[in-house]
């Protein structure tokens, strides 16, 4: 899974709007779209600003949620 995809669903999950977190994290919405959809690989710098925006650690952005996501994705390698 990419990382725009993980921005997506934990924004998503957190009930907030891709506009609201454009605008808090300062992007496009845009832009932001084409991170969600895996076109775009933002900056570490505003990969933190997403992070900060949607009240998690970046780190939450690269984790499988759970031990068969990991396994799947190395299945298809």
């Amino acid at each position: 899974m990419h990382v725009g995809k993980r921005i997506k669903e934990i924004r998503e999950a957190s009930g907030l709007m891709a506009k609201y977190v454009a605008k808090k994290a300062g992007i496009s919405l845009w832009y932001l779209s084409m991170i969600e959809n895996g076109k775009r690989v933002p900056s570490v710098e505003k990969l933190q600003t997403i992070a900060d925006v949607l009240g998690v650690e970046v780190a939450r952005f690269f984790l499988a949620d759970d031990v068969s996501e990991t396994l799947n994705e190395r299945q298809v390698r």
